[in-house]
């Protein structure tokens, strides 16, 4: 079953070329760039040869490379203004917010630039993608490769389950629920999907994500169920399903993050310990954050007492290890997998923004969203088919977002953008 897991890559290649020699109205790069993110992003298999890099991991890096290559080709090569386009805009706004984070911070230049430079080459891609599906039929061949590839992992995941027992299946990837995530933009479009199958894709897909025992997919999964169901019963208003999905996220930040035990001193939840730690790090600088990529390697700085009391095992350990400790010390930290002076993520795409970026990040947040609101509403009067899938694809990624660092992921913010991309496509077929 693990050489199954390791050749899984090969499968999904082979079906891609199938699929592409038969329907290619998108740029191979299109399609082959979910292919990456599916199954060459988070897998280290190596099939046992003693290499310096991870096979599947440098190739991913090399597909983003060559697209990101190609559109500022095409840029260059078509004069393209790319301001004039509310994509690029938005994501040219971000880019300065990173910029501001860094001002009056000390800083780890190391990861303030890594972090930097991973966004310009998400922006590059998700631009790429942006010029390049320039028709509803680009794009319904695109959701339809998303979908096939999303059933072929979540084959695998079922075999898995099955066969090797795994309780919690994560495949190739590093932790079960961003295996569950991967499989998450699929399941929203079968849903929408025009296909006699569509609901035995559905369940193949929702199978394979309670595999996982991912609670925040499980959680997104309901929710693109009920926008299904708000989709089937065709009595609804735009503002009621804005409403319901804002509430709905609320609601799941509320009852996750929060629960029961929120009030009390003592609790072994590291979320909520993060909540308060979040606290910390806005008091210190509400402006612009403590800068980007930093939180991970700076959160030490700011656990107090009473987060220190609240006995949140994950944040507390993690804090430990950047302390002075003796040698027994540290050797009982690496028993347990917390090698000396260890990092710490935010747990949250939204604790990330707060901490990192501070007011100003807040700002771009409700901007964005401001932006994306005006194009959903444009949607709506293209196609209420394409708007409730978009509703679902963002509230699902969004809700994922709340509990998991994913903004790292070109899918997060192609995702985002795709009411722009269908909106600017509806007017193109238009004018013609």
């Amino acid at each position: 079953m693990i050489l199954m897991n390791e050749f899984s890559p090969f499968l999904a290649i082979i079906y891609f070329a199938y699929f592409y020699k038969n329907n290619h109205l998108n740029h191979v790069l299109t399609g082959f760039i979910f292919v990456s993110f599916l199954f060459f992003a988070t897998n280290y298999s190596n099939f046992g040869l003693n290499l310096s890099f991870d096979i599947f991991r440098t190739l991913h890096r090399f597909i983003g490379f060559i697209c990101s290559l190609l559109v500022v080709i095409h840029i260059f090569r078509c004069r393209i203004n790319v301001f004039k386009h509310e994509v690029a805009r938005l994501l040219g706004l971000f880019f300065l917010v990173l910029i501001i984070s860094s001002i009056a911070n000390d800083l780890d230049i190391g990861s303030f630039i890594h972090y930097v430079r991973n966004f310009v080459f998400i922006s590059l891609v998700v631009l790429f993608l942006y010029f390049k599906i320039v028709s509803k039929e680009q794009l319904d061949e695109l959701f339809i490769i998303i979908v096939h590839l999303t059933l072929i992992l979540a084959l695998f995941a079922i075999v898995d389950h099955f066969v090797i027992g795994t309780d919690r299946v994560s495949l190739f990837y590093s932790n079960p629920n961003y295996l569950a995530f991967s499989l998450l933009p699929g399941l929203s479009i079968s849903f929408f999907l025009k296909h006699k199958l569509k609901f035995f894709f559905v369940f193949l897909i929702l199978l394979a994500i309670l595999f996982t025992g991912s609670r925040a997919v499980i959680l997104s999964s309901v929710l693109v169920m009920g926008i299904y169901l708000i989709s089937v019963i065709r009595s609804y208003d735009t503002k009621i399903v804005f409403l319901a999905s804002a509430l709905t996220l609320c609601g799941v930040f509320s009852c996750h993050f929060i629960g029961n035990d929120f009030f009390k001193k003592t609790t072994n939840s590291t979320r909520v310990g993060m909540i308060h730690l979040a606290a910390n790090v806005i008091n210190s600088s509400p402006l612009n954050g403590i800068g980007y990529g930093q939180f991970r390697k700076s959160f030490h700085l700011f656990v107090d007492q009473e987060l220190i009391d609240m006995e949140s095992n994950e944040i507390i350990d993690n804090y430990y290890s950047h302390q002075g400790l003796s040698d027994h010390e540290k050797r009982v930290l690496n028993i347990v997998g917390i090698p000396h002076n260890s990092e710490l993520m935010t747990h949250s795409d939204l604790l990330t923004v707060i901490c990192e970026l501070g007011l100003v990040g807040v700002m771009f947040l409700i901007y964005f969203f401001y932006k994306l609101y005006l194009e959903l509403k444009k949607l709506f009067l293209f196609s209420d088919r394409l708007f409730l899938l978009s509703i679902s694809l963002i509230s699902s990624v969004l809700c994922f977002s709340l509990f998991h660092n994913n903004m790292t992921a070109f899918v997060f913010w192609f995702v985002l953008f795709l009411p722009f991309i269908m909106n600017r496509n509806y007017k193109a077929n238009d004018s013609l």
